[in-house]
């Protein structure tokens, strides 16, 4: 979505076709990013267009989230049989 330069919002068609990603596939992610709270959609007619939210609080919180994941993940011993 950020690649696209489309400041006001781009359709899950034309994500779908930028992406070779089916169109149910990029709504489903669009729809779990929405309940993230990281998109937001605008309405025009029929159509919806998708675009970033400008509140960041949703990005620090998912940023804080994985950077706290990350930390638990290196702190687990190596339990693949093989020396890092």
């Amino acid at each position: 979505m950020m690649q696209t330069g489309e400041c006001d919002g781009i359709r899950v068609g034309a994500i779908a076709e930028r992406t070779n990603l089916s169109q149910a596939t990029v709504s489903h992610h669009l729809r779990v990013l929405k309940d993230a709270g990281l998109v937001k959609m605008r309405r025009e007619g029929t159509k919806n267009y998708y675009y970033f939210d400008v509140d960041t609080e949703a990005m620090n919180q998912l940023l804080q989230m994985l950077t706290h994941a990350k930390q638990l993940m290196e702190s687990l011993p190596d339990r693949s049989g093989e020396n890092r």
